[in-house]
């Protein structure tokens, strides 16, 4: 691995850290908060940490296999293509089933006039974009092997 790939993993795993450290506070501190809202707000937050934790762990393993093998996403590793073609087909489903809920996120969110509600909401919209990014991209990924 080349020296700036080092620093980027040595840089991912500090976050995932980070990430591991929110994780435990809220999962504390969730215990204690008598408010419904509040303490659906921040299970939210909690939820999308572990994600992030899943997306870092990745994203590190990647890296550290890049300076020795081709990358190869782990839905390659299905040896049979009409496999490959039914998860390429679900993940397409999966976007364009979503696509009209991710556009009403926004529509909605810009008809609050609570602050805090319509910053969750503009937040749960960009995830989804960036999700449907990603899906996107491994559908290419998967495309070109088959």
């Amino acid at each position: 691995m080349d020296e700036s790939l080092e620093v980027i993993v040595g840089k991912l795993r500090k976050h995932l850290r980070l990430e591991k450290k929110s994780v435990e506070m809220y999962r504390l501190t969730l215990e204690k908060i008598r408010s419904p809202v509040l303490r659906e707000v921040l299970e939210g937050i909690l939820i999308d940490s572990i994600a992030h934790m899943e997306l870092l762990k990745a994203s590190i393993n990647v890296l550290k296999e890049v300076s020795k093998i081709k990358f190869e996403i782990e839905a390659e590793e299905i040896r049979e293509r009409e496999e490959t073609e039914k998860l390429i087909k679900v993940l397409e489903e999966h976007l364009r089933l979503e696509e009209g809920a991710i556009q009403n996120l926004i529509s909605l969110a810009e008809k609050v006039s609570i602050y805090s509600i319509r910053e969750t909401l503009r937040s749960l919209y960009e995830d989804e974009k960036r999700h449907h990014m990603l899906l996107r991209n491994i559908i290419m990924a998967l495309k070109e092997q088959i």
